[in-house]
């Protein structure tokens, strides 16, 4: 946001003064670079007069505030300062004496004069008609002005402006984004079911029924419930009975295989009751490797 807000005063401070040299940076810093730039230019009567110059200092302090309800504002303590530059040896005012009768410079209180008339006060008014001191025209209920003693060894003379920017900001812009939930994979149905297991609204896949044969030597499989009171009952939600040929799913039973086909390529389980599993009968792993078996059922997680 201070980068945003010091690109909106070097934007100004072109429109008042095209041919002003912009900087922002540490005071120690632009003591530097100011001894790289052209301090005096001729002007076209052939006249030798000062460069204009005007700084942002680098901003080192500032507000957030972030009420309760309402918007979070940013508020940022700007220090910006409106230069020309006069030889050594300068005076404030051309007074009486013979110094300040002799003297070839400007007095420093009429360059500042002349800063104020040609720079600052034209800067104001563009900031405050811009979109930003719209916005927010408390920002010209407390500006404060220096008049600083030079700062630099080109000896400038300076009017600054000390000012408080605010600019809105959203803190909810900042709430971390959950991450997304992983891709569902394919799984044995064996290797996630076990006694205790819903079975409720899970869709499960027959799969390799292309590859490897229903074969009556398995014997039986199932996965189901039981429920013990007078006597016990025993509810299958899936079951393959190997040796007539038959595989059956779902609730109430429907067949998977019969008759030597594959009726179904997957079931879903009803949402509408819990499906607990209670028993697993399952072969061993690697007991028949080439025949179609429960292991064969898929189901995704």
């Amino acid at each position: 946001m201070i980068l945003d807000i010091i690109t909106l005063i070097r934007d100004i401070v072109k429109m008042v003064n095209p041919l002003a040299v912009f900087e922002c940076d540490q005071a120690r810093m632009l003591n530097v670079k100011v001894d790289t730039m052209e301090r005096f230019v001729t002007d076209s009567d052939g006249n030798r007069v000062s460069s204009d110059f005007v700084y942002v200092e680098e901003p080192t302090t500032g507000y957030y505030d972030i009420p309760y309800r309402g918007h979070q504002k940013q508020r940022t303590i700007m220090q910006i300062y409106f230069c020309k530059f006069e030889p050594m040896a300068n005076d404030a005012y051309k007074g009486d004496t013979k110094f300040s009768q002799n003297s070839p410079t400007i007095g420093r209180l009429e360059l500042k004069n002349q800063i104020e008339e040609q720079m600052v006060r034209p800067f104001l008014y563009f900031l405050k008609t811009s979109e930003l001191g719209l916005r927010h025209p408390e920002i010209f209920s407390t500006i404060r002005i220096m008049y600083p003693s030079p700062r630099f060894d080109a000896n400038e003379v300076s009017v600054g402006l000390e000012l408080t920017v605010t600019q809105e900001w959203c803190l909810d812009a900042y709430k971390p984004i959950p991450p997304a939930p992983p891709e569902p994979k394919p799984v044995r149905l064996v290797d996630i079911i076990h006694e205790g297991f819903n079975m409720r609204g899970i869709t499960i896949t027959f799969e390799n029924t292309e590859s490897k044969p229903v074969d009556k030597s398995v014997g039986n499989e199932s996965v189901g419930n039981e429920s013990v009171g007078n006597e016990s009952t025993s509810t299958n939600l899936v079951t393959a009975l190997y040796s007539v040929g038959i595989i059956l799913c779902g609730r109430p039973l429907i067949p998977a295989y019969a008759g030597g086909k594959w009726k179904l390529k997957e079931y879903t389980f009803p949402d509408t009751e819990d499906l607990i599993v209670t028993t697993i009968k399952v072969k061993p792993e690697g007991e028949f490797p080439d025949v179609w078996t429960f292991r064969d059922i898929y189901t995704m997680v």
